[in-house]
C-alpha cells in the first residue's frame, strides 16, 4: 500500500465499536496516525520520532530501522516476495530497534 492507498481504504471502513467505547490495538490504526503526523509536521515519522522521543531520552542507541537486511531467526514481520524484502504495513507500526546499552540508561 503506498499511504495514500492505505487511508482511503482504511477510512472507507465501518468502525468495530463507538470511540470511547472500548479499546482494541491496531497496527492499521498506528499507520493512520503516522499518515497524519508526517501530513502535520511535514517531516518523515522517523525524524519525527528521533526528535520529539529518542534524542530527548537519550536513547542513542535506539532508532527506526526499515532498511536493514532481512537477519538469520529475526522474528516476522516481513517477508520475501520476488528476492526483495516486503515489511507488512511497512512505516508508522513498531518498527524501532534498540539494544540493552539503551534500555537500560535510565
Amino acid at each position: 500500500y503506498t499511504p495514500q492507498a492505505f487511508t482511503k481504504e482504511f477510512s472507507s471502513l465501518p468502525l468495530d465499536f463507538e470511540p470511547g467505547v472500548k479499546f482494541n490495538y491496531s497496527n492499521s490504526g498506528y499507520f493512520l496516525l503516522g499518515v497524519i503526523i508526517e501530513k502535520v509536521t511535514g517531516k518523515p515519522y522517523a525524524t519525527v520520532l528521533s526528535e520529539n522521543i529518542l534524542k530527548p531520552a537519550q536513547l542513542t542507541d535506539t532508532g527506526y530501522d526499515l532498511f536493514s537486511p532481512i537477519l538469520p531467526k529475526r522474528a516476522a514481520g516481513y517477508e520475501k516476495q520476488a528476492g526483495k524484502s516486503e515489511i507488512n504495513l511497512k512505516r508508522h507500526t513498531g518498527i524501532i530497534c534498540t539494544n540493552q546499552y539503551s534500555r537500560h540508561k535510565r
